[in-house]
């Protein structure tokens, strides 16, 4: 990533007002670029593949009960690939 590059971020949350939310704040600061939203765990999971954003924002607090659990386990499973790599 270069200093011109945008960060990539996906918001990913069940409840939509959070959601919709989060993607208009983000998409008025620069230098971020939203690359997707996502409404539960399999959908974001998908998304983040096929995108592979810099960011993933999820729940911090996501239950195991909740529909973004699988992106929750998947992400951090990731992030700790790539802080082990460096």
């Amino acid at each position: 990533m270069t200093p011109e590059e945008p960060v990539t971020v996906v918001v990913a949350d069940d409840q939509s007002a959070v959601r919709e939310g989060l993607v208009l704040l983000l998409g008025t600061l620069p230098g971020i670029t939203v690359a997707g939203e996502a409404a539960d765990g399999n959908a974001a999971a998908e998304l983040v593949a096929t995108v592979q954003p810099q960011v993933v924002l999820t729940p911090a607090l996501a239950s195991s009960s909740s529909p973004l659990t699988p992106t929750t386990n998947r992400s951090s499973a990731r992030c700790k690939r790539a802080r082990s790599a460096t």
